[in-house]
């Protein structure tokens, strides 16, 4: 779903034929003979700054997985990182945080099965010896 409205034409000037205003809503009646309206309202943000992965990817993956809320200790170390390092620094070291922990993650989980499978390849290699002599 996307809503656009041009307010201005092409050389920035208002454009008096297209401003828009909101409209007194009309609905039907629900179940419970109760007025329902249902208004959708569409915003669209634009930075200066293009966003960083983490909020791009990670903490939209994150609040998706948890509800729709981000994680209570996403917020709290957040709220470290700018109370230690400022606003424009702790933000930064924020950004590199949650970028650099999913990949730590990755670098250990992928430790834990090259040990895994070393030792289990080591073993069909050199069998214990049952035994025999």
């Amino acid at each position: 779903l996307a809503v656009v409205h041009h307010n201005t034409d092409y050389d920035g000037n208002v454009d008096y034929a297209a401003v828009y205003g909101e409209m007194t809503l009309r609905g039907g009646k629900d179940k419970h003979q109760e007025m329902k309206t249902v208004k959708y309202i569409a915003k669209k943000y634009v930075y200066a700054q293009p966003l960083p992965p983490s909020k791009r990817l990670l903490l939209p993956l994150l609040a998706v997985l948890t509800g729709g809320k981000l994680p209570k200790w996403v917020i709290h170390v957040h709220n470290l990182c700018l109370s230690t390092f400022g606003l424009e620094k702790g933000t930064e070291y924020f950004d590199k945080l949650c970028t650099m922990f999913p990949v730590f993650v990755l670098f250990v989980i992928g430790a834990i099965l090259q040990r895994i499978f070393q030792s289990k390849l080591s073993s069909l290699e050199h069998p214990p010896n049952g035994g025999s002599g």
